[in-house]
């Protein structure tokens, strides 16, 4: 085995020790093909839908102040919102941050169309307190989250484009591009 593919082993195995907790299943490149989603989509476009105003809440997931989906480190500790089991690092800046975002979102998007990162914030037969924060299931960020969602692949691929498997580096319209939709 390749020093390499140790490094990844080793670095999966941390993120299931760090973020994996209270029984959570961690994902990694290890994982039973096709069932994970594709993390370098994810930290291109899908994270940054997160930090973003959304209309017509007129708030983001990870907010200003202490936002309800998010951790905001204190310098003596972490801070938590309110918003349940799903948080993310606002505006990660080290692979490690984007990796713990990622493994929050794709815990919440395994169930696919059904899943409850697409429900709540379409308050879509579930409580979310701040109600509906798409402005439509034909809002562009929407369908962003929801194309993610429901593309599954056999593996999570990796942040590095130039190391990132075929079936992860597709979903893009061309090298870093987004898809774009209507």
């Amino acid at each position: 085995m390749t020093k390499r593919k140790w490094g990844r082993r080793a670095f999966g195995l941390a993120l299931a020790v760090i973020g994996g907790g209270c029984g959570k299943e961690v994902p990694t490149s290890d994982q039973v093909s096709g069932t994970t989603h594709c993390i370098r989509y994810y930290a291109t476009c899908i994270d940054p839908i997160f930090h973003k105003t959304l209309a017509p809440s007129g708030q983001s997931c990870s907010g200003q102040g202490l936002g309800c989906h998010v951790i905001i480190d204190t310098g003596s500790g972490t801070q938590e919102g309110s918003g349940g089991q799903f948080k993310v690092r606002r505006f990660p800046t080290t692979d490690t941050e984007l990796t713990q975002n990622f493994i929050s979102a794709h815990n919440k998007a395994l169930s696919g169309s059904s899943s409850l990162l697409l429900r709540k914030p379409m308050a879509d037969g579930v409580t979310h307190p701040p109600g509906q924060v798409f402005a439509s299931t034909n809002d562009s960020d929407f369908l962003q989250l929801k194309f993610w969602v429901e593309t599954i692949a056999d593996t999570q691929g990796d942040l590095n484009p130039l190391l990132d498997t075929a079936q992860c580096s597709a979903m893009f319209v061309s090298g870093n591009t987004c898809r774009t939709f209507p």
